[in-house]
């Protein structure tokens, strides 16, 4: 049974949203705190460490927090960051207005991306202007919308390194917490709903591995979720610590 590819798969470092510093208490496009840059470069030294000269390309979503975590990954390993927007968090760029509208917000755009990770390879969506254009399409839509672009990447993932071969064969990709749970519930043949969440920490790894069987079809084995080991225990950040 002949491997395809692995992904290593890493929430962004913690956030001014996660750690609840953000002015207003939620920006549309928040950035890492000092402790998620920590984590960051934690995570970037534990890649490189472990995985140097085995990693095909570094894969990001579009917002600030995880180009912030990418950027460091991408300098530990002289690699360029790959932004592709189907990873991005629930329904794109949001602001809670204080009438309780929510106003979209365009996102980073191409100049500024470049700012964040020198000589990063744009994908395609990125403007001048922004990356997110779309309006609030409802809680529903939204989550039914992350499980498409779960399914938008995966394909490209497959169809752009279905040839890679040991020992360079694993694709870095950094992402969100819900990004993440929705790929983990497109692999399983699940809708992805608030009914029920895999939760992943600030700069956890996650590996899922896909192989073709002699058949010819493709399959996908998830070997592990939510590992933190790699980081000292005062920069781990659980998410699970207040809702138990």
């Amino acid at each position: 049974m002949p491997r395809l590819v692995t992904l290593l798969y890493v929430r962004h470092g913690q956030s001014t949203n996660n750690a609840g510093t953000s002015d207003g208490g939620h920006a549309p496009d928040a950035g890492v705190t000092p402790r998620g840059r920590s984590q960051a470069l934690a995570v970037a030294r534990h890649l490189a460490r472990a995985h140097r000269g085995q990693i095909a390309a570094i894969y990001c979503s579009p917002f600030r927090r995880a180009l912030q975590t990418a950027a460091a990954i991408s300098a530990a390993l002289e690699l360029p960051v790959r932004v592709e927007v189907p990873l991005h968090e629930l329904w794109g760029q949001y602001a809670y207005e204080e009438d309780g509208t929510i106003r979209q917000h365009p996102g980073l755009n191409r100049t500024e991306m470049l700012a964040i990770a020198p000589g990063a390879q744009l994908g395609e969506g990125i403007t001048n202007e922004g990356w997110w254009f779309g309006s609030w399409p409802g809680e529903e839509r939204a989550m039914a919308g992350m499980g498409e672009n779960a399914g938008r990447f995966v394909d490209r993932l497959l169809d752009g390194h279905e040839t890679t071969v040991p020992p360079r064969d694993l694709v870095c990709a950094v992402g969100h917490g819900g990004s993440g749970d929705a790929l983990i519930k497109r692999l399983a043949g699940g809708a992805h709903t608030f009914g029920a969440w895999f939760e992943l920490d600030n700069a956890s790894l996650s590996q899922i591995r896909w192989y073709r069987t002699d058949a010819g079809e493709r399959r996908a084995v998830v070997d592990y979720l939510n590992r933190v080991d790699h980081l000292p225990r005062r920069l781990q950040t659980p998410n699970y610590q207040n809702k138990f």
